[in-house]
Parts: C-alpha cells; sequence; structure tokens
C-alpha cells in the first residue's frame, strides 16, 4: 500500500468514527426521551384523568 491508499483508508476511518458517534448519540438520545415520557405519563395519569372525568362524560373505569 502506498500514501495515497492510507490517506484514504484514514478519512474512511473517520468517517465511520463520525457516523458512529452521531449514530450512538441519537439512538440514546432517543431511549432518553421514551423513558422520559413514559415517566412523565405514569407520574401525571391520576390528574389527567381526574381533569377528564369532568369534561367528557365516560365512567371513571374508561378514565
Amino acid at each position: 500500500m502506498n500514501w495515497i491508499d492510507f490517506l484514504i483508508l484514514f478519512v474512511l476511518i473517520l468517517a465511520f468514527l463520525n457516523g458512529f458517534r452521531r449514530g450512538v448519540f441519537k439512538e440514546l438520545s432517543t431511549f432518553l426521551g421514551l423513558v422520559l415520557s413514559v415517566i412523565f405519563a405514569v407520574l401525571n395519569a391520576d390528574w389527567l384523568a381526574g381533569q377528564l372525568q369532568g369534561k367528557i362524560n365516560l365512567s371513571p373505569t374508561v378514565l
């Protein structure tokens, strides 16, 4: 391999690492958003059911 091959290989490795880093960050932030939204929904479900019960004519079992 000559120096041009090494240069191309170096650029490809940098591009791979950059893409991997961005992909990992995107997946971790998506997972964190999912976890936080589930926690928020669990913590506020009773309050929201109480608010909807006064405004919507449904049985408490449905809410």
